[in-house]
């Protein structure tokens, strides 16, 4: 398991009154095996999710307080080290060939274009 750093804020909607809330995963530049994976054309560079050692997991929960508060937390925004994750290609996860949330979903498949 990891952490993935998020955001999430409480809000009202004005329309029905309903108290809603909403969150995002938070993305850092992507590390070089990020890059070949997570990369969209219509963006300046690769991105990933921001990934916190455990050892920071804490920190990030800390309330804001002032502008070091926010320095401190800015500088855990960083990619996490390539050398601590490794990837697989996996079937297609929409489209008709989609299988569908089963057990065996994320297997590696291998696929000879890219090689």
């Amino acid at each position: 398991p990891m952490t993935l750093a998020g955001l999430y804020n409480d809000w009202v909607d004005p329309e029905t009154g309903a108290l809603l809330t909403t969150f995002s995963i938070v993305t850092t530049e992507g590390n070089p095996l990020m890059a070949r994976i997570h990369n969209n054309p219509k963006l300046s560079g690769p991105r990933m999710p921001l990934i916190l050692p455990e050892e920071l997991e804490d920190r990030w929960l800390n309330p804001l307080t002032d502008a070091l508060d926010q320095k401190a937390l800015q500088e855990l925004m960083r990619a996490y080290p390539e050398e601590a994750l490794t990837a697989h290609t996996v079937a297609k996860l929409r489209g008709k060939s989609y299988a569908g949330n089963i057990p065996g979903i994320s297997e590696k498949v291998h696929y000879p274009e890219l090689d």
